[in-house]
């Protein structure tokens, strides 16, 4: 099995990637590369630029930011079919957190400017590809709305409960 297939097969196994047709499924494989990484391995660093969309296929990373005078805050964790990057998709920005590996994981990474290249000029995979980044995003605002509940909810930490 060559390096497309292999590629073309992990992504499609992931919820990311079972929402792609099976032909953009291929042109996106065709843009990407396999990388295994071993925990602590940073994947995306805060403040610097975004060089590709990287889709987690196995393992878990940690998403955290630093505030200025704070230590670094996690903001949550990431699994299979999970993306970091998605800036990338829109223009070269520079990363809003560090992603970190926690434990040894593989991805899936689509260097940005080839990446909005083919999206310009190939109308089925730009939808299917920011349709599943909106989903991406939306699964984030779900995870992040539960926290702020936990957080403010009577009893909570916030609230003079347990942490």
């Amino acid at each position: 099995m060559d390096a497309n297939e292999t590629l073309r097969r992990e992504v499609g196994a992931t919820w990311f990637g079972v929402g792609l047709p099976a032909d953009a499924l291929d042109r996106l494989a065709a843009l990407g590369h396999l990388r295994d990484v071993e925990p602590g391995t940073v994947l995306l660093t805060e403040g610097t630029p975004t060089p590709e969309l990287v889709l987690l296929l196995h393992g878990r990373a940690r998403v955290a930011e630093r505030e200025p005078g704070r230590e670094e805050l996690t903001l949550m964790t990431v699994e299979a079919g999970d993306i970091v990057g998605w800036s990338v998709l829109l223009a070269p920005m520079p990363a809003t957190a560090t992603v970190t590996a926690i434990e040894a994981s593989r991805v899936a990474a689509f260097p940005g400017a080839a990446l909005r290249a083919q999206l310009a000029v190939d109308p089925v995979l730009s939808a299917a590809i920011h349709r599943q980044a909106l989903d991406a995003v939306a699964r984030r605002l779900l995870a992040t709305r539960q926290q702020l509940m936990d957080m403010y909810r009577p009893g909570g930490p916030r609230h003079g409960g347990a942490a």
